[in-house]
C-alpha cells in the first residue's frame, strides 16, 4: 500500500529487544524470537529504505543479520542496493556471528555463499576460489554461482563470457530478474542491437510494472542513438522503482551524451545519494566536471571515489586525465599504470584500453619520454577507429615534428585529415610542419651555398641552428592534451549494475 510512515509508527525506529543481547549466542529455545527480532530489524530497514533515509535502513539490516546471520533477505538488501563500501561490505561479513549461531559445518558454508556476493572489483582470485568451492559442495549448475562468476567476469570487462553467464541463468529462470541489468549492459557493450530489442519486448509483455522492463527499453534507444527516447523510458524506469540505481545511471548518461552536464549531474547525484557504497555516481559527476574544466570540483569527487573502491581502472584512468590537467604527470603516469594493469585480464578491445593508452601517450609525451609516447600512439593507431584514432595520429605527429622528424609528421597529419577533413588542430599544424620544411630547406641551402671561408666559423652555423630550431619552440607547448573524452562522451562505461 506504501504508507510507509504508518508502518514505521507500528514498527518503532528503534529495536525495542536490542537491550536483551538475543542473538549473540546460539539456543534452540530461542530460535523463534531470534528470528521474529530479526524481521522486525529488516522491515523496519525496509520502511527507512522507501522513506529515503539510507544510514538508518543500513544501520537496520546490519543489525538484522547480527542479531540471526540466516536473515539473507537483510544481506541481499545491503549489496544489491549498494549501501555499502568493498570495506564495509568485508568487515561486516567477518563481523557475522556465524560459529556461534551455527553449527560449524554449516557456519563455514553459510559464510562462503555470503562471501560469493560481495563486490567483485578487488579480491578477484580470492572470489573465483570461493565459486570453485561452492561448485564443489552443489555439483551441479547453480544459478548464485553463475551470477557470482559473471559478475567477476563484467568486473573485468570481459561481456562475452558475463554474458554467457547471464543466458545460462535466464535459460534455466526466465523470470530471474536481479541478472537481468548485467545481461542488458552486456548486450549494450557488445553493440547486439537484435537481441536487446528482442528481450525488451519480451520484458514490456511479461512484466509491465517492472523497473527493469523500462529499462531494457531505454538501453536499447540508447544504443541506437535515440537519447529523448532513451531518456523517457529510464526515467520510467526510475519512476517505477525510485531505488533502482542502473535507471539513474543511464538517465544521467542520456543528459551526458548530448552535452546537458548540469541535467546529467542531477541524475548521477540522486545515484549517489542512494547508493552510497558505490563510486560510479560520483565518479560520473567527477567527469562531467572534468569535461567542462572544472578541475577542482572533479578533483574532489575523484577523491571521494578512491575510498570507495580504488580498482577500477576507469575511475583510475579519469583520475590520471585530472591529475594531467594540473600539471602532476607523475602522478597521472603511475595511475594510468595502474588502470592498464588491471585492464590485464581484458580479453575484449574496448574503448577503455584505447584511452589508457592515449592518456598514457600523452604523458610520456609531457614528461619528454618521446620514445615510449610513440609506442603508445602507435598501440592505439593499430586498434582504434574514428576519432580516437584520429587523436593518437595527431599526437604522433606532434612528436615527430617536436622530434624533427618531418616528413612522417607530414604524413600523420594527412592521415588525420582523411579521417576528419575539418580537424583544425590537425590542418593547423599541418601548415606549420609545412613551414617548417620549408625552412629547412632553406637552412640546408644555405649551409651549401656558405663559402668555404665560412664553413668552419662556428657563429654562422649557430645561427643557421638557431633558425632551424624555432618551428620546434613554437609548438612546443600546442598539440592535444590527455582526456578521458572518449571513455566518457560515449558512456560506454555502462549504465552498470553492480
Amino acid at each position: 500500500m506504501g504508507k510507509w510512515s504508518e508502518a514505521m509508527d507500528l514498527l518503532g525506529e528503534e529495536n525495542e529487544y536490542a537491550s536483551r543481547g538475543i542473538g549473540n549466542g546460539r539456543g534452540d529455545s530461542e530460535d523463534i524470537i531470534i528470528d521474529l527480532e530479526s524481521s522486525m530489524c529488516y522491515l523496519r530497514g525496509m520502511v527507512f529504505k522507501n522513506l529515503n533515509n539510507i544510514e538508518r535502513a543500513k544501520e537496520c539490516f546490519q543489525e538484522a543479520l547480527k542479531i540471526d546471520v540466516k536473515c539473507y533477505d537483510a544481506l541481499d538488501c545491503l549489496i544489491s542496493n549498494n549501501m555499502l563500501t568493498v570495506k564495509e561490505e568485508r568487515d561486516l561479513i567477518d563481523s557475522l556471528p556465524f560459529n556461534k549461531q551455527l553449527h560449524e559445518h554449516d557456519a563455514s558454508f553459510v559464510k562462503m555463499l555470503y562471501e560469493s556476493k560481495l563486490k567483485k572489483f578487488d579480491n578477484q582470485e580470492e572470489q573465483t576460489e570461493i565459486n570453485t568451492a561452492l561448485a564443489a559442495k552443489f555439483q551441479r549448475e547453480n544459478a548464485d554461482l553463475l551470477y557470482s562468476k559473471a559478475e567477476i567476469y563484467f568486473a573485468q570487462y570481459r561481456f562475452n563470457q558475463s554474458l554467457e553467464c547471464t543466458k545460462r541463468i535466464l535459460k534455466a529462470d526466465k523470470f530471474n530478474l536481479a541478472c537481468l541489468p548485467m545481461h542488458l549492459v552486456s548486450l549494450y557493450e557488445l553493440d547486439l542491437k537484435n537481441d536487446l530489442f528482442s528481450i525488451a519486448h519480451e520484458l514490456v509483455d511479461l512484466h509491465p510494472k517492472s523497473a527493469v522492463a523500462w529499462f531494457a527499453v531505454g538501453v536499447y534507444y540508447y544504443l541506437t542513438n535515440n537519447m529523448i527516447e532513451a531518456r523517457r523510458y529510464f526515467g520510467k524506469a526510475s519512476s517505477i522503482d525510485p531505488h533502482f540505481g542502473p535507471a539513474w545511471i543511464g538517465f544521467g548518461h542520456s543528459f551526458a551524451a548530448e552535452g546537458e552536464h548540469d541535467q546529467a549531474i542531477s541524475a548521477y547525484a540522486t545515484s549517489s545519494k542512494l547508493f552510497q557504497g558505490s563510486h560510479l555516481g560520483s565518479m560520473y559527476i567527477g567527469m562531467q566536471h572534468l569535461q567542462q574544466n572544472n578541475v577542482l570540483l572533479a578533483q574532489k569527487y575523484f577523491t571521494g571515489c578512491l575510498t570507495i573502491c580504488d580498482t577500477d581502472p576507469v575511475l583510475l584512468n579519469e583520475v590520471a586525465v585530472m591529475n594531467f590537467n594540473l600539471g602532476q604527470y607523475d602522478e597521472a603516469l603511475d595511475f594510468l599504470r595502474r588502470a592498464l594493469k588491471k585492464l590485464e585480464f581484458t580479453q575484449r578491445k574496448n574503448i577503455i584500453w584505447e584511452t589508457a593508452w592515449l592518456n598514457l601517450a600523452h604523458t610520456y609525451r609531457k614528461l619528454g619520454n618521446y620514445d615510449e609516447a610513440e609506442k603508445y600512439f602507435l598501440k592505439v593507431d593499430s586498434v582504434a577507429l574514428g576519432p580516437t584514432k584520429a587523436a593518437a595520429l595527431v599526437g604522433l605527429g606532434f612528436i615527430y615534428q617536436i622530434m624533427g622528424q618531418l616528413s612522417d609528421a607530414i604524413e600523420a597529419y594527412h592521415k588525420v585529415l582523411a579521417i576528419r577533413p575539418s580537424d583544425q588542430i590537425a590542418s593547423d599544424m599541418l601548415q606549420m610542419v609545412l613551414e617548417d620544411k620549408v625552412r629547412d630547406s632553406e637552412m640546408t641551402w644555405m649551409q651549401q651555398s656558405l663559402p668555404k671561408d665560412f664553413h668552419d666559423d662556428q657563429s654562422v652555423h649557430a645561427q643557421i641552428a638557431q633558425r632551424r630550431k624555432r618551428g620546434v619552440n613554437e609548438v612546443d607547448d600546442t598539440g592535444a592534451g590527455a582526456g578521458g573524452g572518449d571513455a566518457s562522451s560515449r558512456q560506454k562505461e555502462k549504465a552498470r549494475a553492480e
